[in-house]
C-alpha cells in the first residue's frame, strides 16, 4: 500500500511538471517547424558556401581559416537575426522561447558556470583517452596564429554572445521545451542534447556536445528560465576564450 502511495505521489508531481511546461506560452507546433526549417536551411546554405569558398581559392579544405571563421560569424549573425524577425512578424514576445525576467536562482551560475566548465573538462579528458585525438572545442589555439586580429575578435564575440543566444533559443527554448512538455527530464534532455550534438556535425565530438547539451537542458530545468542556459553557454565559451588569450600572451 505504502508503495502504491509513494508511486502515484511520484506520478502526480510528474504531471504537475508536465502541465507545467504544457502550459508556458510556447510558439505554436507548427510556426515552430517553420523556424527550425528556415534555420536549417540558412545553416546549410551558409556552410556549403563557406567550404566551396574555400576549395575554390586554396589547395585544401581548411587552407582558408578566415572564409570559415567569417563564415561562422555571419551565419551566426543571420540565424540570430531571422528568429527575431520571425517573432516580431508575429507579434510574439520571447517568452514563447522560455525566456523570463531575472531571478534570485540566477545567480547560482556563479558556482554552476565553473561546475560545468569542471564536467566538460573530464568528459574532453575521457574522449582524448578513447580518440588519442587532442582535437576539441577548447584546442583552438592555433585560432591566434592563422587569423586576423579583426577576425579574432570577431570570431571571439560571436562564440561568447551571439552563438549561445541563438543556439539556447533553439535547443532549449524549442526543441527542449516542447519535448519536456511530454517526457520526464532525463528523457527530453538526452534526446534534445543528442539532436544537439549531431547539429555540430563533429563526430569526434559527439559525446561532448551531446553530454553538454544535456546540462544546458537541466541547467534550463533547474531554473525554468533561457536566460540560465544562455548565460551557462556563454559563460563556458567565455571561459575557453579566456583560456586562448592567455595561451596567445
Amino acid at each position: 500500500m505504502l508503495e502504491t502511495s509513494e508511486f502515484s505521489r511520484a506520478k502526480v508531481r510528474d504531471e504537475i511538471v508536465y502541465d507545467d511546461y504544457a502550459e508556458e506560452p510556447q510558439l505554436p507546433r507548427r510556426a515552430a517547424r517553420l523556424l527550425l526549417l528556415i534555420v536549417a536551411v540558412e545553416a546549410a546554405v551558409v556552410a556549403a558556401a563557406a567550404l566551396g569558398l574555400s576549395v575554390a581559392v586554396a589547395d585544401g579544405l581548411l587552407a582558408a581559416p578566415e572564409i570559415l571563421a567569417w563564415a561562422v560569424v555571419l551565419g551566426s549573425v543571420l540565424v540570430l537575426g531571422t528568429i527575431v524577425g520571425f517573432l516580431r512578424a508575429r507579434g510574439a514576445a520571447w517568452t514563447l522561447l522560455g525566456f523570463e525576467g531575472a531571478s534570485r536562482s540566477l545567480w547560482h551560475l556563479l558556482w554552476q558556470i565553473p561546475a560545468i566548465w569542471v564536467c566538460m573538462g573530464i568528459v574532453q579528458a575521457l574522449v582524448f583517452m578513447a580518440t588519442a585525438d587532442p582535437r576539441g572545442p577548447w584546442a583552438i589555439a592555433w585560432f591566434t596564429e592563422v587569423l586576423s586580429p579583426v577576425t579574432l575578435a570577431a570570431l571571439m564575440v560571436t562564440f561568447v554572445l551571439i552563438i549561445p543566444l541563438w543556439e539556447e533559443m533553439i535547443h532549449r527554448g524549442i526543441i527542449f521545451r516542447g519535448l519536456r512538455g511530454r517526457h520526464p527530464l532525463l528523457r527530453a534532455a538526452l534526446v534534445s542534447g543528442l539532436i544537439f550534438a549531431v547539429v555540430h556535425a563533429s563526430l569526434l565530438m559527439l559525446i561532448f556536445y551531446a553530454v553538454l547539451g544535456m546540462v544546458l537542458a537541466v541547467v534550463r530545468d533547474v531554473h525554468h528560465n533561457t536566460w540560465a542556459s544562455v548565460l551557462a553557454y556563454s559563460g563556458l565559451n567565455a571561459i575557453i576564450v579566456a583560456d586562448l588569450l592567455l595561451r596567445a600572451v
